[in-house]
């Protein structure tokens, strides 16, 4: 008589779930895969795609486990910290062809996650912005991963916490870059078309007035997968790194706010695809780690955009890994969780800190589960929130 063990069961669930067949619009009747998934992730909680969320503690800089539970287990998505303190948390993948239109709150004042009613449509790598009145403009994303990607937009109220859908792009992409203008407008710049197989240089702003969508002009380069793109002080765009469908950059463009054009203004010292970007509040930027081919980078850099100019930190970081998205801490200083550092490792449990007064990295306690692809986002009350996430090393 053969004998399975819990790993055996889990890949035998992943198996039955890649011939469940999925389209861009959210489905009625989706039970039978949702009961497929949780027994997935409840034949090994540490292994494979996570549900779970911790806390970052500021207070006893150490990380909790939190008993609530995402909607699904989960990797790119997304999550906003809005106006009222909550975390809204997008969309998604857990592999196996299955992309979610599943939407939850992370209620700041119970420490707990709160379903909300599903976007109209599934995605996940697709861009969340937050509107200046507090509403939230999500766009684009894959909706049948390495096959199609959505034109489509909604808006997020969270006030009444419904989605209404809004005009649509002019081009459709995943992987893209968005950012919300001085004027309230969002610049919507590079990402990827499947369907086509290139990256995008189209570039187009989403007016909150009108809630539709202008093409306005194309980027210096084609820009898809691990495009990072920042707003200074003066909320002006900057583009660091990313690949162009063949080669990784190293190019940094910033945005012309007269013409609405980027221009080169200076390179970084590696080219970086997927880099982990956060901004100071003197208005310098850290680009730490990435990719390089198939080389992963244990260095970091420092850009200026009011000199224009980048200076390598000679502190390395102590780990090179990416998939992993950095928070600024209260404190001044910037933490990065979690990671993927190469094929066959899986992901870590691990955390660094980069100390700009030491101008080092600095090694950080440990994430309670081993993570790459999870969200971490700043809380009002100075903890960090990091949610989903998955670690695919054989056991």
């Amino acid at each position: 008589m053969y004998k399975f063990n819990q790993y055996a069961i889990r890949n035998i669930l992943v198996f039955i779930l890649i011939f469940n067949t999925i389209n861009c619009e959210k489905e009625e009747n989706d039970d039978y895969s949702l009961l497929l998934l949780s027994l997935i992730n409840l034949s090994n909680d540490r292994i494979g795609y996570f549900d779970s969320i911790e806390i970052f503690n500021s207070n006893s800089q150490l990380f909790e486990m939190n008993t609530s539970r995402l909607s699904e287990a989960k990797i790119q998505h997304k999550s906003t910290l809005l106006k009222n303190g909550n975390v809204l948390i997008t969309g998604g993948s857990s592999g196996a062809n299955r992309i979610y239109s599943s939407a939850d709150i992370y209620n700041n004042s119970t420490n707990a996650v709160e379903r909300l009613p599903d976007m109209h449509f599934r995605r996940n790598l697709h861009s969340q912005t937050i509107l200046k009145d507090g509403t939230v403009l999500i766009a684009g994303g894959y909706c049948i991963f390495g096959e199609s990607a959505l034109d489509k937009a909604e808006i997020y109220d969270p006030n009444l916490k419904v989605f209404t859908v809004v005009g649509s792009m002019n081009y459709s992409r995943c992987s893209h870059g968005a950012s919300l203008l001085a004027d309230g407008r969002v610049l919507i710049v590079g990402g990827y078309d499947p369907k086509a197989r290139m990256a995008r240089k189209e570039m187009e702003l989403y007016d909150p007035a009108t809630k539709s969508f202008t093409t306005i002009g194309n980027l210096v380069e084609a820009r898809e997968f691990g495009i990072r793109l920042l707003n200074t002080n003066e909320e002006i765009p900057i583009i660091f790194g990313g690949n162009d469908g063949t080669d990784d950059l190293k190019s940094i463009d910033v945005l012309n706010s007269i013409t609405l054009e980027f221009e080169k203004k200076n390179q970084l010292t590696v080219a970086r695809n997927s880099p982990n970007v956060v901004k100071f509040l003197d208005g310098r930027m850290l680009i730490a780690s990435g990719r390089n081919g198939t080389a992963f980078i244990d260095t970091a850099e420092i850009y200026d955009p009011t000199t224009n100019t980048i200076s390598l930190i000679t502190s390395k970081l102590n780990n090179a890994a990416i998939d992993r998205e950095p928070v600024i801490l209260n404190d001044g200083r910037v933490l990065l969780t979690g990671g993927f550092w190469g094929s066959g490792k899986g992901a870590l449990n691990r955390s660094e800190f980069y100390d700009p007064v030491q101008n080092a990295f600095i090694e950080g306690p440990q994430l309670t589960r081993s993570r790459h692809g999870q969200n971490a986002t700043l809380l009002n009350d100075g903890n960090v929130l990091i949610t989903g996430g998955r670690n695919l090393a054989t056991p």
